[in-house]
């Protein structure tokens, strides 16, 4: 078998391209998000009105983001793997 089937494909090339474009804003509004609750748990740690349990509450919350999002972003890398193995399957079975 040949990559002939992508002769005539012009969304192959673009496809891609957004691939890694939504992957890196992802990636950006993580990291964004992270630095977000990061300053978020420093204010309210150093806060005199907020009692021990919220603080504790932020605390863990601010621990576990860095665990969430590392998996979230996974989840979403491999989605994208399989959209574009599928999109390319199934160009190939259309031709």
């Amino acid at each position: 078998m040949t990559l002939d089937y992508f002769k005539g494909k012009k969304g192959s090339v673009s496809d891609g391209i957004f691939y890694v474009v939504a992957l890196f804003v992802i990636a950006i509004v993580f990291i964004f998000s992270a630095k977000v609750l990061n300053d978020i748990n420093e204010k309210v740690q150093t806060s005199d009105i907020i009692n021990a349990d919220g603080k504790e509450m932020v605390a863990a919350s601010n621990t576990n983001f860095t665990t969430v999002m590392n998996n979230s972003f996974l989840v979403i890398f491999i989605g994208l793997i399989i959209a574009i193995i599928e999109r390319q399957v199934i160009l190939i079975l259309l031709r």
